[in-house]
Order: C-alpha cells, then sequence, then structure tokens
C-alpha cells in the first residue's frame, strides 16, 4: 500500500480501510471471543470519523482510527440490528481505560490522541475487533 501524502490542509488519520490493511500487515489477530478484562482494539468506522459524528470537533488527523480499551466488562451474545445488513454487539466498559489512536497514513505511526474512563456501552462490529499489540498500541500513561 503507498502512503498517502498527508499535506498541512490535507491531514488526516488513517481511515478504516488504510487501519485494517495496517492491522493485517501486524499480524493482528482477530478477537473471535469475548473475555471479560482481555484488552480489545476497535476499528472506527467512517461515519463514526466524519464530519457528523462524535469526533467532528477535532481536526481530521487526531480523529481517532481506532480504541484500545483496555479492559472491557461484557459482550452481548447477541447481536442487534442497528442499521440494514449490519449486526453489531454491544461492549460494555465500566470505567476501565479507553485510549483512542489517530495512526498518519504517511508515516503509519499511531499516537494518542484521547482517552475515556467511563462506563460507556459501544456498539461494535465483530470483523473489526482485535486482540492488542501492545508495542504497537500500549495501554496509555497518565
Amino acid at each position: 500500500m503507498d502512503a498517502p501524502k498527508n499535506t498541512k490542509e490535507g491531514a488526516r488519520s488513517m481511515n478504516i480501510r488504510e487501519t485494517l490493511e495496517l492491522l493485517g500487515e501486524l499480524r493482528a489477530r482477530n478477537a473471535r471471543t469475548f473475555e471479560k478484562g482481555q484488552p480489545l482494539l476497535y476499528v472506527f468506522e467512517e461515519d463514526f470519523r466524519g464530519d457528523d459524528g462524535p469526533f467532528r470537533h477535532l481536526p481530521k488527523k487526531d480523529r481517532p482510527s481506532l480504541a484500545r480499551v483496555s479492559s472491557p466488562d461484557n459482550m452481548s451474545s447477541a447481536p442487534i440490528e442497528e442499521s440494514p445488513g449490519k449486526f453489531y454487539y454491544q461492549l460494555r466498559n465500566e470505567g476501565a481505560r479507553v485510549d483512542l489512536y489517530a495512526i498518519d497514513p504517511a508515516t503509519r505511526q499511531p499516537r494518542i490522541v484521547g482517552k475515556e474512563n467511563k462506563v460507556k456501552t459501544y456498539l461494535v462490529l465483530p470483523d473489526q475487533l482485535f486482540l492488542p499489540i501492545d508495542n504497537v498500541f500500549p495501554e496509555g500513561k497518565d
């Protein structure tokens, strides 16, 4: 994959396709089963990162490509259909650290652009959940 140029006016973080390709190259393993407390990486969908999404207040270069959920508590056993043809699971976090990573498409370097420590339920697609790669996406430090 050729790295896109990231000019100052066109700076952005990796999109879903680029992020999934990078995780494939890093040999990230899909999280096929849920284990309470097992850290997970979740790749954000484009509409979540877009100009109408919850990160719209951030510059495009700082919009997270993925989240590292340090210690999720629960994941629903049955999917719900949130939109036609997309079946999401509910991933529950009871306040453990969640690091938000933006990945620069030119350098392919991730950086933490935010963190959350709150009770929250995430809607996740199973093919976008991965086991952590701690040497690339380590848990952040306060």
